[in-house]
């Protein structure tokens, strides 16, 4: 919302300079950042690479889980021979595996969530870098996102060039685990 307006308000305030400025038009280009973030060969390692690491968690996840299941089994079968001392320390220690499977979960889910955080923020940056490229060989002043756009010419669209150039440069964006 602040971005949107923030850029309505760039668009107005270069509308209405005063006139000594009228004599230059103001091009403005369009990009479909949508489209770069899915589109580009970058995007879509990215997405393979947090595919692969989202099984491999799910993997580590069940394995703990089935373990757990397998030990509260074992627990609940030898109850009649324990003491009622002898199942509370048990069930105590089956209470802290739970919890430390818990942990284990939600830091999977914050390395998870910051690692595609931090690769499509590089992943911007780099379509950043194209986008200015392209808005100063076409000699636009800025470059819109298309959410922010009702109308434009097509012409002034540099999704398709800012993607051709992501894809010659840009292969791989490299994820910290």
């Amino acid at each position: 919302m602040k971005k949107t307006f923030a850029v309505l308000a760039l668009a107005v305030a270069l509308l209405f300079t005063p006139a000594a400025h009228a004599a230059e038009p103001v091009a403005f280009g369009v990009i479909d950042m949508a489209r770069v973030m899915k589109e580009t060969d970058a995007a879509k390692a990215i997405l393979a690479e947090l595919e692969a690491k989202r099984k491999e968690y799910e993997g580590q996840i069940e394995k703990e889980g089935d373990s757990l299941s397998k030990l509260e089994k074992d627990i609940i079968a030898k109850k009649p021979k324990m003491s009622e001392e002898e199942f509370a320390t048990a069930r105590t220690d089956f209470e802290k595996k739970i919890g430390e499977a818990q942990k284990m979960v939600q830091e999977r889910k914050v390395s998870f969530d910051k690692a595609f955080a931090d690769a499509i923020n590089k992943l911007r940056a780099e379509a950043a870098k194209y986008t200015a490229e392209v808005a100063k060989e076409r000699g636009y002043a800025a470059v819109i996102t298309q959410e922010a756009v009702v109308l434009a010419e097509p012409t002034l669209d540099v999704t398709d060039e800012v993607i051709k150039r992501l894809n010659k440069n840009v292969k791989k964006i490299s994820i910290k685990w």
